[in-house]
């Protein structure tokens, strides 16, 4: 029977932006299937490319498109940011931009189905799990990017001469 061992300390928010970023990808992935399954449908019974509902629909496909590709880039660079620090900034920026977008995307949402209230009710519950995990993975950047730069500092100071 081998002993319990306990791991050693790792930087402070990284496993929070691997496992944000893993569970990023999963969701996008899973959504984008969803799409590609709703975006076929419409494609097969779209009669008239004409009818400007067909273009908008189309129009919020790409953008969901977009977004969804967003999200997986967002997912395999908190992943690799793991491995290389540096990363955690860009982490940090990309987390942000998510969250700004997710908050735009609920509110023109809301605006758009002031006479509707079910539709963006049920629009921003479909937005809270990315809220959510763009929450955590921001969060998550920017403990590791604040421990990484202690790091240094406290490399660079134990680099400097001591002139007592």
């Amino acid at each position: 029977m081998t002993p319990f061992v306990v791991p050693p300390k790792g930087p402070k928010g990284r496993m929070l932006l691997k496992v944000s970023g893993i569970l990023t990808i999963i969701l996008s992935g899973i959504f984008l299937l969803m799409q590609l399954v709703n975006f076929a449908t419409l494609f097969m019974f779209s009669i008239d490319f004409s009818h400007p509902n067909t273009i908008s629909m189309f129009t919020i496909f790409g953008i969901i498109f977009l977004w969804l590709g967003w999200n997986i880039t967002a997912g395999v660079l908190g992943i690799s940011a793991g491995t290389n620090p540096e990363k955690s900034n860009a982490c940090f920026i990309i987390g942000n931009i998510q969250l700004a977008i997710i908050i735009v995307a609920v509110t023109a949402f809301g605006f758009l189905t002031r006479s509707e209230p079910y539709i963006g009710i049920t629009i921003a519950v479909m937005l809270l799990l990315p809220f959510a995990l763009s929450l955590l993975y921001t969060t998550g950047a920017y403990r590791y990017q604040k421990h990484y730069r202690e790091f240094l500092q406290s490399q660079r100071k134990g680099a400097e001469p001591n002139e007592e």
